[in-house]
Order: C-alpha cells, then sequence, then structure tokens
C-alpha cells in the first residue's frame, strides 16, 4: 500500500480526497498522506458528502458518521469541506446528458467538485471500488461454509449476520436462510427471497414501443449479478458488473470540466488479483467482514471503524424531495407535455404530480425511476431538434 500511496500521487499538483467514515476514503487518505509526507506536503482538504453539523442536521446519535470524520480529520491534519449538496443540485444533473455522462446517480459530486476547484485541487483520490475487492465485505461466505461443512467458520459468520452478543434462535434462523441458503436457490427462487433489492426493478416509465422492444431483444434473460455461495466468485461477478466502469467515466468527464482528475487506488489490478486470489476464510476472518483491510490500515484507523450515514441520507431526502417539488411546479406549467417515443408520459406526468409531504423510504425508488425516465426524455428532446430520433 506504501507503494502505490506514492504512485498515486505522484504530481507536484495539489491533491484532495474523498472522506467518509468508512475504512475505505481512510484507508486512501491514510497512505496518500503518509506518501506526501516525505516530501514535505500534505493533501489539500478531504471532500465529504455528508452535511456539516447544524441545527438542520445535528448529530443523529454517537454512530453518526461526523464524529468519525472529525476525528479522522483531526488525526491526519485535514481540513473537511462537508457536503453541500440540494435540490438544486439534482435538478442541474437532470440535464445534464445521459448520452455523455451515463446514468450514475451522482449528484452528490457536483458540489464536491466545486469545492475542489476553489481550493485548487488538481487530482482527486477516491476509495470508490473497494467494496468490490479490497474492503472485501464477505457476502456469499456463510453459504460457502455451509456448502464445505465448516461448522466452526459458520459459526462465527452466522455471529457476524446476526449482530448479537448472544445467541437469538428467530434473528440466527433468519441469518442462516438469507445470506446462507438463498445464494444457493435458482433463479426463479433466488429472486424472491433475495436481501438485495433492485432500484429499477419495473423499469422506468418505459411505453408500449420501448416494452416490445426489450421483449424482442430478450432483454429479461440477461445474465443476473446475484449472491452466490463462494465470496471470490461473487466479487469477481461485481467486477464485471460494469457499475465502477460507469461511475469512473462519469467522474472523469466531470472532474475535467473542474480542471482536476480522478484516481481510484483500491481498484489497481495488483490490489484486486490479491484479493482473488487470497484464501476464503480470510474474507471473514474471526467473524469480521473487511478482516483484511482492518489489518492493513490497524494502525491507522480506530478499532470498530464502521460507516453510518443517516444525515447524509437525510440530506439527500431533503434533496429529493426539493426537486421533486420544482419537477411539480414545471409540470403545472406544461413543461413534460406531449408524448415521447420512448417514455410512457401519463405515468410519468403522475408520478411527479404525487408529490409526497416528506420522503420516506418508499418514495425513493418512485424518484429515482422519474430522475432516469426524465434523463432519457431530455436526451429524446435534445436528438429531436437534430431529427434522429
Amino acid at each position: 500500500m506504501e507503494k502505490l500511496g506514492h504512485e498515486y500521487t505522484a504530481t507536484p499538483r495539489n491533491i484532495g480526497t474523498h472522506f467518509s467514515g468508512g475504512i475505505d476514503s481512510f484507508s486512501v487518505a491514510g497512505f496518500a498522506k503518509k506518501a506526501l509526507a516525505s516530501q514535505g506536503r500534505n493533501l489539500t482538504a478531504g471532500y465529504s458528502w455528508s452535511p456539516p453539523v447544524s441545527d438542520e442536521y445535528p448529530i443523529l446519535g454517537k454512530r453518526d458518521e461526523r464524529h468519525v470524520i472529525h476525528a479522522l480529520g483531526e488525526r491526519l491534519g485535514l481540513p473537511i469541506r462537508y457536503g453541500a449538496a440540494n435540490g438544486l443540485n439534482i435538478y442541474r444533473y437532470l440535464d445534464l446528458e445521459i448520452e455523455l455522462n451515463g446514468i450514475a446517480d451522482l449528484m452528490d459530486e457536483l458540489p464536491v467538485n466545486e469545492a475542489a476547484k476553489a481550493d485548487g485541487v488538481r487530482v482527486m483520490l477516491s476509495g470508490w471500488g473497494g467494496d468490490e475487492a479490497y474492503s472485501a465485505h464477505g457476502a456469499g461466505y456463510l453459504s460457502y461454509t455451509i456448502k464445505t461443512f465448516q461448522f466452526r467458520e459458520m459459526r462465527k459468520a452466522l455471529r457476524f449476520h446476526t449482530g448479537a452478543k448472544r445467541f437469538r434462535p428467530l434473528k440466527t434462523a433468519r441469518a442462516f436462510f438469507t445470506w446462507g441458503l438463498v445464494p444457493m436457490l435458482p433463479n426463479a427462487l433466488f429472486r424472491r427471497f433475495t436481501p438485495i433489492k433492485e432500484t429499477y426493478d419495473e423499469s422506468s416509465f418505459p411505453n408500449s414501443a420501448m416494452k416490445a422492444m426489450a421483449a424482442d431483444l430478450a432483454l429479461d434473460d440477461k445474465e443476473e449479478i446475484r449472491l452466490v455461495g463462494d465470496p471470490r466468485v461473487f466479487l469477481a461477478n461485481l467486477l464485471k458488473l460494469g457499475h465502477l466502469n460507469m461511475r469512473m467515466e462519469t467522474w472523469a468527464a466531470w472532474s475535467s470540466e473542474f480542471g482536476f482528475q480522478s484516481r481510484y487506488p483500491l481498484l489497481d489490478h495488483r490490489i484486486i488479483e490479491f484479493i482473488l486470489g487470497m484464501p476464503r476464510h480470510l474474507f471473514m476472518a474471526d467473524g469480521q467482514n473487511r478482516y483484511m483491510a482492518r489489518a492493513v490500515v490497524k494502525d491507522l484507523v480506530p478499532e470498530g471503524l464502521m460507516k453510518y450515514d443517516p444525515a447524509n441520507e437525510l440530506l439527500r431526502n431533503d434533496s429529493r424531495l426539493s426537486c421533486w417539488r420544482m419537477l411539480r411546479n414545471d409540470l403545472l406549467t406544461d413543461v413534460f407535455a406531449g408524448d415521447s417515443a420512448w417514455v410512457n408520459m401519463e405515468k410519468l406526468r403522475k408520478a411527479i404530480d404525487n408529490v409526497p409531504e416528506n420522503i420516506e423510504r418508499e418514495h425513493i425508488p418512485t424518484m429515482a425511476k422519474i430522475q432516469a425516465a426524465l434523463r432519457v426524455w431530455k436526451m429524446e428532446q435534445r436528438l429531436r431538434s437534430n431529427r434522429r430520433v
């Protein structure tokens, strides 16, 4: 990791880093600081999506990650720039060309880019991709221990999944089924019981023409990325999914407009190859996930480090609601009038009109689908003006 730290900070320009209470971003920041210290330099700042502590976003319990962000920032001597996302960021994000900027939902990053530009940052380090390899969360390990009759390891993994200090029969049985048996089920049953829910399970308001096209192309028969009873295979499948590349491409396009470059040390091929080649028991050694990542930075990271960001989710929900209200105002002025070659505009208009009083968990998928449909619709409007629809 020290060698990587030097390689990824190889620039005389200002370097910033994404920063949260999670082990991935802190690992990157810690090793970057160590590499820069040998040159008499330091990181410019750590950039967090979480909002600063305020009357609107007070500390939400002992586990609020802003406690950790503040403490780790002080430990590294790193100024922290807290998140400033709002409904206008989402509203602006909807106007970005989907054909150039991709479909990743990344509007929290827009105010980060503005702050980084103001600080003169020319390289932004990110822990993006850590979950898929470096910090290896161990999904599929319990199922693997069941298949291989490793009962001692199975008990350790069950303790992790239940999160209970003492034996609780119902909670243990539920974890055994969800994380132990479900990954071994055939696809039809897996879809019914999977703990991983799909945001776009019913797509984003496609019209009949798009549904017919999807049926002709047999898009529903595409290979699934699903939990399997082997943590190494599951991580390899995640790496092939494409979401890592999608975000990296989006951030490359965005950061270039703000005059800096994004770098991802945890996606270095040497780290990925090492993780995918290590023994499976290290994915959840001693009943603890992210075992290897914690071992690598044990001298830097406080014990029990865990990402928990309710304030960030609260800020996101406030932003979603604010944007939803802006869209409804547009609806009332007939901005979304007429038909579309791709989108069911009647269903889309109805969803936009149905603004909730507050954003609850069940409203988040609806807003995600509204955003996706509007980006497609806006692309259609751009192409229609050039007669390319």
